[in-house]
């Protein structure tokens, strides 16, 4: 994944097509169903406050919309160094199994995929699902132009994850 910023407004999007992980999950004793583990590409707008995750399962596309002002951090008395920067750790207030260690002295409130609002870029994140840690930090020479996502149907978190239980539902019933 690469994650760039420019005036307050980000993309993170994957650099290959290929899928980060599987995961098998066994249904019932006849059944075991293999998750495609894929992030979908992230757009974040801090001004307007807009986080957008297109994501493509079942044959359609989904943009996931949701607030830049719902993550909560409560920094955690520890630090560390990441690629040179002092980080600081912080945990999400809604969920304490999401962590980030953001850097103190990059004043970006960014981070991987859902991980943002710290009041530094996050070098590395994790939670129960999930794990992120950078490999670089580079200030780019010329500003990129970071487009919208416009393909997909609107829909919100519990949403997407009610079409995935349909969806693994259906895929139950019809084997």
């Amino acid at each position: 994944y690469e994650l760039i910023y420019s005036n307050k407004v980000s993309t993170y999007n994957l650099l290959s097509d290929s899928i980060i992980k599987r995961k098998s999950k066994t249904v019932n004793k006849r059944t075991e169903v293999i998750f495609e583990i894929y992030l979908g590409n992230a757009y974040k707008d801090f001004k307007k406050r807009i986080y957008l995750r297109q994501e493509d399962f079942g044959g359609s596309k989904y943009l996931v919309k949701r607030s830049t002002d719902e993550n909560k951090w409560v920094d955690v008395d520890s630090t560390k160094t990441i690629l040179g920067y002092m980080c600081k750790k912080a945990r999400l207030e809604s969920d304490s199994t999401a962590t980030v260690w953001y850097a103190t002295t990059i004043p970006i409130p960014d981070g991987p995929y859902s991980f943002f609002g710290s009041p530094g870029l996050v070098l590395e994140a994790s939670s129960k699902r999930v794990y992120f840690v950078a490999e670089s930090v580079s200030q780019l020479t010329s500003i990129p132009n970071i487009e919208k996502p416009k393909a997909g149907k609107v829909v919100s978190e519990d949403d997407l994850r009610g079409l995935a239980l349909k969806f693994l539902v259906s895929t139950h019933k019809s084997e």
